[in-house]
């Protein structure tokens, strides 16, 4: 079969270059003796157009040096506010420096995790803090009125603040007691010998030898540097008692002394083939030697009852004072 003949153009190598190029982008060149009206086209670029950009939420910031520095401080006076509670006026300066630091820092727009603890912690601590006050004031101030009244709502007012007129003749009259007692009256000093006596005949081994050991000089013995103090003096109507300090020798060293000194006698090997009226002897010279080298003293405190009489004047009830007198001097 004949095929048509191709003309030049269709011959031109460069239409297969111009059909490329122009499928690649690239300016396609113009054929030798191509008409102007066929040059050709700038090519169009087919790349999508920028998308707008997004819109993004700020970036978190750090916290930096000065927020993580006062952050640790403010939890350290945190902690030390809630463990030195017990101690309310310190304790409350830390815990409210600490809630300060924290605020201060929120203001800054400075945060931090030891900044919100440092608060928290603040925060309880001061609470703590005045809680403690709060117990230690109202502590202080029952104490002071069960201290200075007694049953009543009169005004009984404690010595160290000064004595009622009514106190007042109520302490004289337990003072007169108790120097009675120093002067070595002859009614407590009976009752003193009569506890050195009954202490001595509790043991029946040495009993037999109490002959030589004067219950007199024990009771004189006791009362020697006596020395008493008023501790407060509380009435209720006509019945009231006192408090008292006293000083007095220590019966229990005597004993101690004495003691000791019979197991230095029994020790000795010349006294082991004593008569009775030897070891009676031995026995009274112990009794007074413990007396000349005892001369401790020891403090206590006894409870007086009182009671106003018909004429207005008050007085220690005996039973009271018989009790006081065994607590003393018993041995």
């Amino acid at each position: 079969m004949n095929q048509p003949d191709k003309t030049s153009a269709d011959r031109n190598p460069w239409n297969t270059v111009g059909s490329v190029s122009a499928k690649s982008g690239l300016p396609a060149k113009a054929s030798d003796g191509a008409p102007a009206d066929h040059a050709p086209q700038a090519p169009v670029s087919t790349a999508p157009a920028p998308a707008a950009p997004q819109a993004f939420p700020p970036a978190p910031q750090l916290p930096g040096p000065a927020a993580k520095s006062t952050g640790v401080l403010a939890l350290i006076l945190g902690i030390a506010s809630i463990l030195l509670c017990f101690l309310p006026i310190i304790s409350t300066i830390m815990g409210i420096a600490a809630i300060a630091l924290a605020i201060r820092s929120a203001r800054r727009a400075e945060y931090s995790g030891a900044l919100t603890a440092g608060k928290v912690t603040g925060i309880i601590g001061t609470v703590l803090s005045l809680l403690v006050l709060i117990l230690i004031i109202l502590s202080i101030t029952v104490a002071s009125r069960m201290y200075g009244s007694f049953g009543s709502s009169a005004s009984n007012i404690g010595v160290d603040q000064g004595h009622t007129a009514d106190q007042q003749r109520a302490w004289t009259a337990v003072e007169d007691k108790m120097d009675a007692l120093a002067s070595q009256n002859e009614q407590d000093a009976a009752a003193i010998a009569d506890l050195f006596t009954q202490y001595v005949n509790d043991d029946a081994e040495l009993a037999p030898y109490m002959q030589g050991c004067d219950p007199a000089l024990y009771a004189t013995w006791s009362v020697l540097g006596l020395e008493f103090e008023d501790d407060g003096v509380f009435i209720a109507g006509q019945e009231g008692y006192a408090y008292v300090n006293v000083t007095a020798r220590d019966g229990l060293e005597l004993v101690d002394l004495w003691s000791d000194l019979l197991d230095q006698a029994a020790a000795d090997p010349g006294l082991a083939n004593t008569t009775d009226e030897e070891f009676a002897q031995i026995f009274t010279d112990t009794y007074l030697q413990a007396l000349a080298a005892s001369n401790e003293m020891y403090e206590t405190t006894i409870v007086l009852d009182l009671q106003q009489d018909g004429d207005g004047t008050w007085s220690v009830v005996e039973e009271s004072w018989d009790e006081a007198i065994a607590y003393l001097f018993g041995l």
